[in-house]
């Protein structure tokens, strides 16, 4: 079974950051952080906004920093505890941009 609710939602402009914290109870297979953005690729530039998500432990995973939307990462046996996301826009054109942040825990 897979649970998926938006965590968190915002708006986010070029080169700001925002952190937004998560918890992960213990038992799940895998979670996996997305980050949702309107993403225009029928104009260039589009928008591309990065994910960073930091473990309880410190380990730090950079898989969702591409440039997609969403933005995935997936971590599996996670560790209980609380997570730090931290999302940058990296390249945001004209206007700020929001976002949505879900997270999917496999149990």
């Amino acid at each position: 079974r897979v649970l998926c609710p938006i965590v968190a939602t915002g708006i986010i402009s070029n080169g700001e950051w925002k952190e937004h914290y998560v918890e992960v109870p213990e038992g799940p297979a895998a979670v996996t952080f997305e980050l949702w953005w309107f993403n225009d690729w029928s104009r260039y530039p589009t928008h591309d906004l990065d994910m960073y998500v930091i473990a309880p432990d410190g380990t730090t995973y950079v898989g969702g920093a591409v440039y997609n939307s969403p933005e995935k990462q997936v971590i599996i046996d996670p560790l209980p505890g609380i997570y730090t996301v931290l999302l940058f826009g990296y390249e945001m054109y004209l206007i700020p941009n929001p976002y949505w942040l879900r997270v999917c825990l496999v149990v």
